[in-house]
């Protein structure tokens, strides 16, 4: 079944949505903070939705794929994505590795601190 079609059975806004990614499909579908956001009720607490609401508070020009968007477990204001998107994928993929990267180190310096210790008594 062809995306639309998914979306056109599955989906309470369409054709009415404007939204570049739809939760419900599994295209190559590319963001920019500027643009809309799925806004049906049902898919509020979908992941990629949860992600775009959170990055959208946030000012920029950049974009972000629905594979970028996937591979993130969480996001604050200082998250960038990629100038412009290119078809080759490989500025992508390797956009993925570095965040992969970058969450690697943070649990190593977060494993490296000492807990607390409370002497009692």
């Amino acid at each position: 079944m062809e995306n639309d079609q998914i979306a056109a059975v599955n989906c309470p806004g369409w054709p009415r949505c404007a939204a570049p990614i739809c939760p419900l499909t599994q295209d190559d579908s590319v963001w920019y903070r500027d643009e809309p956001i799925c806004n049906a009720r049902k898919f509020q607490l979908a992941h990629v939705v949860k992600l775009q609401k959170a990055l959208a508070k946030y000012p920029g020009s950049d974009c972000f794929s629905r594979y970028m968007l996937q591979a993130m477990c969480w996001t604050s204001g200082v998250t960038k994505g990629l100038p412009e998107y290119h078809q080759n994928r490989s500025a992508e993929k390797q956009w993925i590795k570095d965040l992969k990267d970058q969450r690697i180190k943070t649990r190593a310096s977060a494993a490296k601190k000492p807990f607390p210790t409370v002497k009692i008594g």
